[in-house]
């Protein structure tokens, strides 16, 4: 549970601004190159498994059934 870790909240703040930040900048310019998820150590090369894994990370988190 790095998450509640001193810092690595501000951290992630600060990243994902830096990184709005750099995309209002140039909001015309195309997407390329691999994909990266926040705290990972590598580069995914097909981007849509970014969108896959994000996906199925929020309904594990926000899934309601009984285990």
């Amino acid at each position: 549970m790095r998450h509640v870790i001193d810092g690595v909240a501000d951290d992630f703040i600060r990243d994902v601004r830096e990184s709005v930040a750099i995309c209002m900048k140039n909001p015309n310019e195309k997407v390329s190159g691999a994909g990266v998820i926040y705290g990972m150590a590598q580069k995914i090369p097909d981007r849509s498994m970014v969108s896959d894994m994000a996906c199925q990370y929020l309904n594990c988190i926000y899934d309601t059934s009984d285990p």
